[in-house]
């Protein structure tokens, strides 16, 4: 089973010089850790504003990648005996890998013949190693400049207000095409904006691409947060903001 990965981090407000850097570094080091442990995983995308740095990464495997080892014991001549029966040394080789002494062959290495046995480890659960590993990502972000809040020994750009860690479940996209006047969920039907209505969206940077802006709503129940501004001809219209830290989306109406 694969997964996508949520990782936000909520802060009071960061620098802007230091935004595309953290979630350059985000990105980096998530990816080099999900390696290291050999989790296999589709594409990153990262989200920041002043107040935000989050990482969403699709396809993640649920489990690592078994590995396969070769482990080698004592010497072959102390192993088995003349008549090739294994001995209590093989036995407890044997033992130690959880093997059996059927499964011990003899390898030869420059140093001479030994024991040897292949081991695969299943491998754990993505979750119990993500308990590890994004502390240690979040923690090793570098910034020009940290501080200590509190009593916490953690340093970070910003005191940290909110951490959401989130392994499976659907991230939902809802868009306007500025340019062709059309919205609508992403992978969902499209509809066209009626004449006459002027449509003007504030989102983050990285949902803005090709005249497209997008509000995405997270499984953990917030959002990239921004706004939709529809005005008719009068003057009059209205504004759907949307939160960013619990994805609550508000209606204000708009005078000229």
């Amino acid at each position: 089973m694969i997964n996508p990965l949520l990782l936000e981090i909520g802060t009071e407000e960061i620098p802007a010089g230091y935004i595309e850097p953290a979630l350059a570094a985000l990105s980096r080091v998530l990816q080099e850790r999900l390696a290291e442990a050999r989790i296999d995983h589709g594409e990153a995308r990262v989200y920041g504003t002043p107040r935000r740095l989050a990482i969403l990464i699709e396809a993640v495997a649920d489990r690592q990648k078994p590995l396969t080892t070769e482990v080698t014991g004592p010497p072959a001549k102390v192993g088995f005996d003349p008549q090739g029966k294994p001995t209590v040394a093989a036995h407890k080789f044997a033992e130690k890998l959880g093997i059996s002494v059927k499964n011990i062959k003899i390898t030869d290495t420059p140093k001479g013949s030994y024991l040897a046995a292949r081991i695969t480890e299943r491998g754990l659960a993505t979750l119990t190693l993500l308990k590890t590993i994004l502390p240690e990502v979040i923690a090793a972000l570098p910034f020009p400049k940290t501080m200590r809040w509190s009593d916490y020994h953690t340093a970070f750009a910003r005191p940290v207000h909110s951490l959401l860690a989130v392994l499976g479940g659907r991230v939902v996209a809802f868009s306007v095409d500025l340019g062709a006047r059309r919205y609508g969920v992403d992978g969902g039907p499209k509809r066209e904006l009626p004449e006459g209505l002027v449509v003007r969206a504030t989102v983050a940077d990285t949902d803005l691409a090709d005249n497209v802006a997008r509000i995405r709503f997270f499984p953990g129940g917030n959002a990239t947060g921004g706004s939709i501004e529809v005005i008719r001809p009068s003057g009059t219209g209205a504004r759907l903001r949307t939160d960013w830290l619990d994805g609550r989306v508000s209606f204000e109406g708009l005078s000229p």
